[in-house]
């Protein structure tokens, strides 16, 4: 989205830490386009959500995947440029290192 961003993210064991997370994510990106975002492109905060059931994880991907589409900026959630469900995301740059799967591949909807 042009203004926001939303990820799906699981903890895969119980050292899980999401704020390490996000905190690497958003330090990874401001150095990958260093040149394409202004100095100051996150904020310092960001809202999260636990799900407690892993069935609770489709509507809220569903959710994330039609949010382009119910923005009328395409016509089908794939045409999305930035879609994890096209481009795998920062998956394969976190490698799991912090006990996190940014990687909505996998889910129904492929």
């Amino acid at each position: 989205m042009p203004d926001h961003v939303h990820i799906l993210v699981e903890g895969k064991n119980a050292t899980s830490d999401m704020v390490k997370f996000v905190a690497q994510w958003k330090q990874t990106t401001g150095y990958l386009f260093p040149h394409e975002l202004p100095r100051r492109f996150w904020q310092r905060r960001f809202y999260d959500y636990v799900l407690r059931r892993a069935e609770d994880s489709d509507p809220i991907a569903w959710y994330i995947w039609m949010n382009p589409v119910r923005r009328g900026m395409v016509g089908e959630p794939q045409q999305y440029l930035f879609s994890l469900f096209v481009h795998g995301g920062m998956a394969e740059e976190n490698n799991g290192r912090d006990g996190l799967d940014s990687s909505l591949e996998g889910r129904r909807g492929e």
